[in-house]
């Protein structure tokens, strides 16, 4: 404690005699203003006593010492650089257009037409009428109840007038059928007709059926044949000569 009061009391010395010289300076100053051929007298300090230095050591003691950190030197992060711009591809050179080839106009062959008049028209001879012998035909036609399959039963019928004024002899009367645009005779259908048979005046109506052994295409028509028995049938065939008296009805059997 007494240490420390010593040490304060001798720093308040020494700060009192700073004050002092410096009292003394401006006071020396001011007269050495007023008589300036004078000589300033240089006033002698007193030498710091043993007091006065062990205040001085305290003093130094007592002060902090303040050590300010070394300067480091401060790295600046480098900017990373931007990535450079990937160039675009290069754009595809559209083809270039083939000009089209330049038409020529090739001159066309000239046609000459043949000098002599054109040929009239030929007219087609028309084909008799069949001699029927005075027989019309009232009627033909299939019926409802005809079934149209292989070997199914085929139901027509017919009517026929006689306008000769008597009896008219035949040999056979019936239906033929015609496939692929041929007749049939092997199947025709046999209806009326034998030997010395005749149509009386008043005519002859009927009602038959035929049976087609295969599948396909048909027509039927009526058709007389004016000879002999014998002779229409020429033995196990249907030959005829035939006279069709009727139009052709098409059919199809499944």
């Amino acid at each position: 404690m007494n240490r420390t009061l010593r040490l304060v009391v001798a720093g308040l010395a020494g700060i009192l005699i700073i004050i002092l010289a410096a009292v003394f300076i401006i006071v020396l100053g001011d007269v050495m203003d007023d008589e300036p051929e004078q000589a300033a007298a240089v006033p002698v300090l007193p030498s710091p006593t043993s007091e006065d230095a062990d205040v001085q050591q305290a003093t130094e003691s007592t002060a902090t010492v303040v050590q300010l950190p070394s300067p480091q030197a401060i790295v600046l992060a480098t900017s990373t650089p931007e990535p450079s711009a990937t160039p675009l591809p290069a754009e595809t050179a559209l083809p270039t257009e083939t000009p089209l080839p330049t038409a020529t106009n090739t001159p066309r062959p000239v046609v000459v037409q043949p000098t002599s008049p054109p040929p009239t028209n030929t007219p087609v001879p028309t084909q008799p009428p069949p001699n029927t012998q005075g027989l019309t035909l009232l009627s033909f036609g299939l019926q409802a109840r005809s079934e149209y399959r292989v070997n199914g039963p085929v139901w027509f019928e017919f009517s026929v007038a006689n306008n000769s004024g008597g009896a008219v002899p035949f040999g056979a009367l019936g239906v033929m059928p015609k496939k692929d645009g041929s007749d049939r005779p092997q199947w025709y259908q046999h209806s009326w007709g034998g030997n010395n048979d005749a149509i009386p005046p008043a005519g002859l109506q009927w009602e038959d059926n035929i049976r087609l052994p295969e599948p396909g295409a048909y027509s039927l028509r009526l058709v007389i044949c004016f000879d002999s028995y014998q002779s229409c049938r020429n033995g196990g065939a249907w030959t005829g000569p035939w006279v069709t008296l009727s139009q052709e009805v098409a059919i199809n059997i499944n």
